[in-house]
């Protein structure tokens, strides 16, 4: 006898939600410990698709907001700020990842630190990424993520204020699989002051002439700061560091945070220039308000 398949309208599954919970609400609410059980519970990838009917991880990230407002009961219930925060949560969760499902071959993944906000702390988890194919398991047209590993003869050698740049990271959710895509291209690059990091908050990819990426550098926020973590070169860009320089500058206009930097002898000349001042720690620093103020001053928007 076959059963009866059921589908449920929008209103309807709105409603069904809803209860659900209230239902868990009311269950929940007499037991501190059933609660704190719940909030620290595992979650997988399944079970977020199953209850939500999300797609993956693009699609999670593509619609994040509305995600973020139209599930925030259940958010709640699980102690998570964002949908992003919980299905990253869940990738690490999965105790065989997404991706090697469709690999088999855990030698093409890349593992990518991120962090995410649980019951108002953060929490640094690990997802593992192919940057080289898409959730589809399709391979991604930006093949140009690869650096070359060699070279028929010496390309002319550019300077990094040439050429396109990109941020990757900001207003909408970090995607791993530009951070992966990011950290495989960084392998090949033999130039640069420290390793690749995956924990930066934000990262400048330096694209050559084909869309290849020469160059990487990345940042965190550090309280009321935006810092320099590290840049990579691939040998043949000069002026990396100092083109990374000047994208954080901009970027820390642009979310109006002050300016921190590791001391750097054959950069003091170009800090001092750009307004920072060295403290007894040895930090270069320039606060967030005077950023502005010589930013509007430079840019010719001060007031008569």
């Amino acid at each position: 006898m076959k059963r009866k398949k059921y589908n449920l309208s929008e209103e309807g599954f709105n409603r069904l939600m809803k209860g659900l919970e209230q239902i868990a609400y009311e269950k929940f609410s007499k037991s501190a410990e059933e609660i704190d059980g719940l909030l620290e519970a595992p979650i997988t990838t399944d079970f977020i698709k199953l209850i939500t009917k999300v797609k993956g991880l693009d699609d999670v990230i593509e619609r994040n907001d509305h995600l973020t407002k139209y599930y925030r009961g259940y958010l709640d219930m699980y102690g998570f700020e964002t949908m992003y925060d919980m299905y990253i949560y869940a990738m690490s969760c999965d105790l065989v990842p997404e991706e090697l499902r469709k690999e088999r071959d855990y030698s093409k993944l890349v593992p990518v630190k991120r962090t995410v906000i649980r019951n108002g702390k953060e929490h640094e988890v690990t997802v593992y990424i192919n940057p080289n194919k898409d959730e589809n398991g399709e391979e991604n047209e930006d093949k140009e993520v690869k650096a070359p590993k060699g070279q028929t003869k010496a390309p002319k050698r550019r300077h990094a204020r040439e050429l396109k740049s990109d941020i990757v990271g900001g207003e909408r959710a970090t995607n791993p699989r530009d951070v992966a895509k990011l950290k495989e291209a960084s392998k090949q690059m033999p130039r640069g002051d420290k390793p690749f990091q995956d924990g930066s908050k934000y990262y400048l990819a330096i694209r050559g002439d084909d869309g290849e990426i020469v160059g990487v550098v990345g940042y965190s926020e550090e309280g009321q700061y935006l810092t320099m973590d590290f840049y990579r070169s691939n040998g043949q860009v000069s002026g990396v560091a100092t083109k990374g320089f000047f994208e954080l500058i901009r970027l820390a206009v642009e979310k109006n945070k002050g300016v921190k930097m590791e001391d750097r002898p054959e950069a003091r000349s170009v800090f001092a220039q750009s307004g920072l001042e060295q403290h007894e720690n040895g930090y270069w620093y320039i606060e967030a308000e005077e950023l502005q103020e010589l930013f509007r001053w430079e840019s010719g928007t001060q007031n008569e």
